[in-house]
């Protein structure tokens, strides 16, 4: 019998069909999870997304790279101007700006000389006060007079020819004024305080970043560097988004 049983072609077809349906079950057990693991990530990881603050990274990195952009545009616009004030002088009889003291009594020790330092520094701060006045009051008649009237009324006629140029759809000074002006309120805002080069370029003691570095300079490096930032932080919390996603569907 039990010959019989092992020539019996039925047993073997019967194990075969058991185990191809045991591992069919199993195949679309795994397919079943997988596909419920998928229908959960993509939300679970919006969700993530959302409390990490992306869409306010992404809105920030857009505005940054139209800042960039605008930025080098706005440089060309600036070196053909500055061509043409070197090859077009203001009238002579400009005041010269004062230089205001620097306060040099942190490397003064104690005592005595530290108090004797901080008193000529306060004297000559007065002084600068009083010259400061004196300027403002100099140039505001200087920029009155006809000739640097008529100097001002020629420069801003290729400016705004130059900004036309470049691809600025400016149709005044004025109107294009504003664009420097929504510039200026950009790097304010976005660049600045979150900038170490600009930092940096503030404080006194920078020495990457010396005076001798022009503000416009210091505003490429600072913007680049930022938005540099912006986009791995971006990247960041994609990362972290994914990862808290997959911990939560699995």
């Amino acid at each position: 019998r039990e010959l019989a049983f092992e020539e019996d072609p039925c047993v073997g077809t019967t194990t075969v069909r058991l185990l191809l349906v045991t591992v069919l079950f199993a195949v679309l057990c795994l397919h079943g999870c997988d596909a419920s693991i998928r229908s959960c990530l993509a939300p679970e990881q919006r969700k993530a997304e959302q409390a990490l603050n992306l869409e306010e990274a992404v809105t920030l990195q857009v505005r940054l790279k139209a800042l960039s952009e605008l930025d080098e545009l706005l440089a060309r616009h600036l070196a053909g101007t500055t061509a043409w004030i070197e090859d077009n002088p203001q009238p002579i009889g400009k005041p010269s700006r004062p230089t205001p003291p620097s306060l040099r009594c942190g490397e003064v020790a104690f005592g005595n000389e530290r108090d004797q330092c901080r008193s000529e520094y306060d004297l000559e701060w007065d002084n600068y006060k009083k010259n400061r006045a004196q300027f403002q009051k100099a140039l505001a008649n200087y920029q009155r007079s006809m000739a640097y009237l008529d100097w001002q009324k020629r420069a801003e006629q290729e400016s705004l020819r130059l900004a036309n140029e470049i691809g600025f759809l400016s149709k005044s000074y004025a109107e294009f004024r504003a664009v420097w002006n929504d510039y200026f309120s950009e790097v304010d805002t976005i660049v600045k305080p979150h900038s170490q080069i600009y930092q940096c370029f503030q404080s006194d003691d920078c020495e990457a970043y010396p005076a001798s570095y022009k503000p416009v300079e210091i505003y490429r490096l600072s913007i680049a560097e930022v938005e540099s930032a912006q986009t791995l932080q971006i990247t960041e919390i994609k990362r972290k988004a994914k990862e808290t996603a997959q911990q939560l569907c699995e």
